[in-house]
């Protein structure tokens, strides 16, 4: 198991990460206080991560410019829900595809994260998607504000690039 201390500087809880090569898997684990022990899997090969912020390329704009690109946010079981036009909220169809990066935010026993992924669908239902005002960052962060985490875009996507691993590498970062 890795041990990595919580991103919100919670001295009473640690992130445990271990990864599971044979079955391309990596489970998850919050021990101490704010959370339960119990493990959430990884499952890379069917696109779900569990309490995660997740990022994907956005061809061919990536490549021009690397640090733009699509994210989403998942609920407790690892659906994927992203803003992906007017008034449209995917579930559990990544608009890109398959996942490069997540960044686990939460874990088990945070009965919020649901229904703050949801109140935060609800409201992105209603709006105009805009490449600069209301985008799929906007909306991850404001599933992230919901479960009281404030974030903004740019700090959400700080927050993946910081704290989240590359779903197409060996490697954690």
């Amino acid at each position: 198991w890795m041990r990595r201390g919580s991103p919100e500087g919670n001295p009473e809880g640690v992130l445990l990460m271990a990864e599971d090569t044979a079955n391309d898997k990596i489970h998850v684990r919050w021990q101490g206080a704010p959370l339960g022990p119990s493990p959430v899997a990884i499952d890379r090969c069917n696109n779900r991560f569990p309490y995660s912020i997740v990022w994907g390329p956005l061809p061919p704009i990536t490549c021009c410019v690397p640090c733009v690109g699509h994210m989403g946010i998942t609920d407790s079981i690892g659906r994927i829900h992203d803003f992906q036009g007017p008034y449209y909220i995917g579930v559990d169809n990544f608009m890109v595809g398959c996942v490069w990066r997540y960044a686990v935010v939460s874990g088990p026993g945070d009965t919020e994260w649901d229904a703050a992924v949801q109140r935060a669908d609800a409201s992105y239902a209603q709006k105009f998607h805009d490449i600069c005002c209301e985008n799929c960052h906007h909306h991850a962060a404001a599933a992230l504000t919901e479960s009281g985490r404030p974030h903004s875009l740019l700090s959400a996507w700080i927050y993946c690039c910081l704290y989240g691993r590359c779903t197409w590498c060996p490697y954690p970062h």
